[in-house]
């Protein structure tokens, strides 16, 4: 299995990270992250492209191919999900300045897309915005 380990400085520009050879048919047997890490202050946002496609959910459960996003913090981690199939997943803002998504691939070849995911900088939420959202 071939993994790799990316570091990103999110800045205002954003940016693009997606599966190797996209939109064409990913490689198997991968574990790719890619670590997002913003200003302090701020956070992330990430919007998935429409054209998503990872090997289907075996009874329910994303256990073969699938993109996790993790929220990291110096305390805790969050897990907003694991996605694989047909659908792609929501968008989503971190919690803080720092996200990990994560690509696994196994050893069976599927004729899939994979992912594409649009990250960007997000000047971060007061405490207001937490208690009355509009």
């Amino acid at each position: 299995m071939y993994q790799k380990e990316d570091n990103i400085t999110v800045t205002a520009a954003g940016g693009v990270i997606h599966s190797p050879r996209y939109p064409n048919a990913y490689p198997r047997n991968l574990l790719l992250s890619w670590k997002l890490l913003s200003p302090p202050g701020t956070r992330i946002h990430l919007e998935f492209d429409g054209q998503f496609g990872l090997e289907e959910a075996d009874n329910g459960v994303c256990r073969y191919d699938f993109v996790e996003v993790e929220d990291l913090s110096e305390t805790s981690t969050i897990i907003w999900g694991r996605w694989c199939g047909q659908k792609a997943p929501p968008s989503l803002n971190s919690k803080a300045n720092m996200l990990r998504v994560t690509f696994n691939s196994d050893d069976y070849f599927v004729e899939k897309p994979g992912f594409k995911i649009y990250f960007s900088m997000l000047v971060s939420h007061t405490l207001y915005d937490d208690i009355y959202s509009f």
